[in-house]
């Protein structure tokens, strides 16, 4: 309705963290909090049900999904989600078929690669949405780099397209650090990182600092052997406790994983921290 790039965002960083973080890993039933430390666990019963209001809605959240990965206007299309999907639906001002596929790992990688079908050549101008986070970003359309790609905006293509044309996109998945009231936390494209205590690496509610902060960006380094239950897992270095000098104030990598993932087991077992507490240097 506004073809403002920033809900579609937000919308984003709900779905992979906020959503997928309250429901339960064998789908039965949804959180009623999801709080940013913790742990996860059932609502109550309401109404005299065992049932409770996040079990009834929670779904008509996933159902909202395929709705909003594409939407059109008169002579247009947004690409508001990036995932694995076959998209079909009709340009209006032409009244012609467009079956839009989309081949991706994302979020896990930022690599997308989309192809275009139409039922023969029309114009027409296809929306990519660059995320706000997404600062240095690549878009290819048959293998031409496309110009002029700004960061929380949508970066229209309009030109005649035919079927297999092939657009790649490939967006900025560094690993960022977020700073607010002396705590810092990870994000890395749209996932929220914390930590969790099933990496059994530390006192997870220590305070510290990241290693290696450039403009607020660091290095993060995949998990190839991670716990049951979670999806996503990276380590990021950090000098942690609040000795400055010395042995203890050099850098050890630590664990995080997905938001999604954390504390998914509903018990103390998974007990996870998003914000954790900065080390200040009063000296």
């Amino acid at each position: 309705m506004t073809k403002q790039s920033k809900y579609a965002d937000w919308m984003e960083v709900s779905v992979y963290n906020a959503l997928l973080g309250a429901l339960k890993a064998d789908g039965s039933d949804f959180a009623k909090y999801s709080p940013l430390e913790g742990s996860r666990f059932r609502g109550e019963g309401q109404c005299g049900m065992t049932i409770h209001c996040c079990s009834a809605n929670g779904p008509r959240g996933f159902v909202a999904i395929p709705e909003s990965i594409v939407m059109r206007d008169t002579n247009a299309l947004f690409v508001n989600l990036y995932m694995p999907s076959t998209v079909e639906t009709m340009i209006p001002a032409s009244d012609r078929k467009v079956t839009l596929i989309q081949q991706t790992s994302y979020p896990e990688s930022g690599g997308v690669k989309m192809t275009v079908e139409v039922d023969s050549e029309q114009e027409f101008a296809l929306n990519l949405r660059i995320p706000e986070w997404s600062r240095q970003t690549e878009i290819k359309v048959n293998g031409t780099l496309v110009n002029n790609v700004t960061a929380g905006t949508f970066k229209e293509i309009k030109r005649v397209w035919k079927s297999g044309d092939r657009i790649e996109a490939e967006f900025d998945f560094r690993g960022r650090v977020l700073a607010e009231n002396h705590h810092i936390a990870l994000m890395r494209g749209p996932i929220v990182y914390a930590r969790d205590i099933r990496f059994d690496d530390g006192f997870i509610d220590q305070a510290g600092n990241f290693a290696g902060d450039q403009n607020g960006y660091i290095e993060l380094k995949a998990v190839s052997k991670k716990p049951d239950g979670i999806w996503m897992a990276v380590t990021a270095d950090m000098v942690l406790g609040t000795t400055l000098d010395g042995e203890a104030a050099k850098a050890r990598p630590v664990c995080f994983c997905d938001f999604a993932s954390a504390g998914s087991t509903w018990d103390l077992s998974s007990y996870y921290r998003v914000w954790l507490r900065q080390v200040m240097d009063v000296r």
